[in-house]
């Protein structure tokens, strides 16, 4: 199954004739991999996405303001006719 002399289980060792040698390794990267932190890359890291990101935004934003008003008429219609509803 297993093999001991697994080359996914050397990665990241290091070999060394120097007995004074000591690995040094960076920590926080380390600890980030433990902690499950990524980096994480969005088109507006792109130069050539940022300008389509910024028009899906603005019209994200018309149609967010169009569901608005369309939700502040329907609720002025049905307070105004809702016991219209039970005759």
């Amino acid at each position: 199954m297993g093999n001991k002399n697994d080359k996914k289980e050397r990665i990241n060792v290091v070999y060394s004739t120097n007995p004074n040698y000591q690995y040094e390794y960076n920590q926080e990267k380390e600890q980030e991999k433990d902690k499950g932190y990524y980096c994480v890359h969005t088109m507006s890291d792109v130069p050539e996405y940022k300008e389509i990101l910024d028009q899906w935004f603005a019209a994200e934003k018309e149609l967010a303001a169009y569901r608005d008003r369309c939700m502040k008429e329907g609720m002025k219609l049905f307070t105004r006719y809702l016991w219209d509803l039970w005759d």
